[in-house]
């Protein structure tokens, strides 16, 4: 298929994601007393590349601008919500106020669970032909086109207490690294 727009990937996604085995309340190894809403979504391998390799998916926004890319993510979230937020009924760890915190803070995201294809990541020849991203990391994983069936969403770190979003430091250049190499490392 060819997609035309982001919106038809979000749409795509969307309909077709099944929600992994709940939600995981994710504590934080490097700052104590702060955790995120973490969830795997299954969807179908056309999804997923749509999501991560066609021209106008996830990626493709970053291409364009970490502006771009920015707003594409928070677009994709947002329409997840749905099918994310009823994974915290009967929860007694956590409540709603915290998990609707952690998806709606900056730096929740989706990616692929990059585990899942690894070998494809590590393959010896570039699948996407994108010049700045070749200039800027010649071999580097930004270049290859994995198809799977796993995607991540992890929302923002938050205090447990609190609610409030803590901003991961080590995370600030995810977007320009996409932007600059199509991989957020």
């Amino acid at each position: 298929m060819i997609w035309k727009c982001f919106q038809e990937v979000i749409d795509e996604v969307v309909a077709t994601s099944a929600l992994e085995s709940g939600m995981w309340w994710e504590p934080a190894r490097d700052f104590a007393g702060h955790s995120r809403a973490s969830f795997v979504l299954r969807v179908p391998r056309h999804a997923y590349d749509a999501f991560f390799n066609a021209r106008v998916g996830y990626r493709g926004q970053y291409a364009m601008s970490e502006a771009q890319g920015e707003k594409a993510n928070r677009e994709l979230v947002d329409a997840l919500c749905p099918k994310l937020l009823p994974a915290v009924d009967g929860r007694a760890d956590v409540t709603f106020s915290q998990v609707t915190a952690s998806l709606k803070g900056a730096q929740a995201k989706v990616w692929i669970m990059e585990s899942e294809v690894d070998d494809q990541l590590t393959a010896p020849h570039s699948s996407i032909r994108f010049a700045e991203w070749e200039f800027n990391e010649p071999s580097g994983q930004g270049l290859r086109a994995p198809v799977g069936t796993a995607l991540e969403v992890k929302g923002a770190w938050v205090h447990n207490a609190s609610g409030k979003e803590f901003f991961n430091r080590q995370k600030r250049m995810r977007s320009h690294n996409i932007f600059r190499t199509g991989d957020s490392k």
